[in-house]
């Protein structure tokens, strides 16, 4: 999540905690108006300015946040503008700075777990989708498969051997057991990339 929306959730549900006590307090009270309730609670005896009233009404309204992955998996074509913009490296079965003819919409492959980080942050401060993510999407019957490969996730597995990394998703699954090191790969690991959406919701 990114600073803003922290620094925005922490002050919505900050000031949602203070209305709700505001409004039990108040509850069953002939009370006209949030003005006169306000004035209940604050003592104070002059106007509340309307500006002030207006950010109460926001106040009734809370951020959530979840997780919003990418529509498919990052393209040949798509990750090529990435390593144009960049300087990044090219996976190994492209030639002369190019995918292979014809590929340019099928899913890229032979890319690292760095390569994948790197590319998301690229993608306008983007990340990998956590296996709780990406299952629960997949699960739900959301997710679109353009090729039949493993994808890259944030999910760690600490081995005796040292970090793993989770990898999910053949054609047709919802399979998240696969583990590979971040700095493996072969011609069925590719990725795609997971945002923050958030939602204004009223409280119930």
């Amino acid at each position: 999540m990114s600073k803003w929306s922290v620094f925005l959730y922490y002050t919505l549900a900050t000031t949602t905690t203070r209305l709700v006590l505001a409004r039990r307090r108040f509850r069953g009270r002939n009370i006209g108006s949030w003005e006169e309730a306000l004035l209940g609670v604050t003592g104070h005896k002059r106007k509340i300015p309307s500006y002030y009233l207006a950010a109460i009404f926001l106040s009734f309204l809370f951020v959530s946040s979840d997780a919003s992955l990418d529509p498919h998996e990052v393209t040949h074509r798509e990750y090529m503008k990435f390593v144009r913009d960049t300087g990044h490296q090219t996976p190994d079965n492209w030639m002369n700075g190019r995918y292979p003819e014809g590929m340019e919409n099928e899913p890229v492959v032979l890319v690292t777990w760095h390569d994948a980080v790197a590319y998301c942050q690229w993608a306008g401060g983007k990340r990998l989708p956590t296996v709780e993510e990406w299952r629960g999407v997949c699960e739900a019957g959301k997710l679109q498969k353009g090729g039949d490969i493993w994808e890259w996730t944030s999910t760690e597995v600490p081995t005796e051997e040292g970090p793993f990394k989770s990898l999910c998703g053949p054609m047709g699954t919802c399979d998240c057991s696969h583990r590979y090191r971040p700095h493996w790969k072969n011609m069925v690991k590719g990725f795609r990339c997971a945002g923050i959406s958030l939602h204004m919701t009223s409280l119930p």
